[in-house]
């Protein structure tokens, strides 16, 4: 449950069902330099590989440095039941 809705939007809505990451969107910039309009895009890394050191050190920062990322303020136990889940489970895909 933690996965899918720890406070209000789920991880898996951006890092996919098993935290293997996914494309959030696709947009459209203009380039400064040249003017012209650039396809980017936006997406979600895979988590499941972090240790539980590197993923508890990018969730409890005050401030995520990602614009994309948001703050959820998890528990320690609620970070380890989330890291263990992500990376045990299979994909059902």
């Amino acid at each position: 449950m933690l996965y899918k809705n720890p406070r209000g939007i789920g991880c898996d809505k951006c890092h996919g069902n098993v935290g293997q990451g996914t494309l959030i969107a696709t947009y459209k910039e203009k380039d400064k330099t040249t003017n012209k309009l650039m396809t980017k895009t936006l997406i979600a890394p895979s988590i499941n590989h972090l240790s539980i050191d590197e993923f508890k050190k990018i969730l409890m920062r005050k401030r995520n440095k990602s614009l994309s990322m948001p703050t959820y303020f998890l528990t320690e136990e609620e970070l380890t039941s989330i890291h263990f889940y992500i990376t045990n489970i299979e994909n059902k895909d």
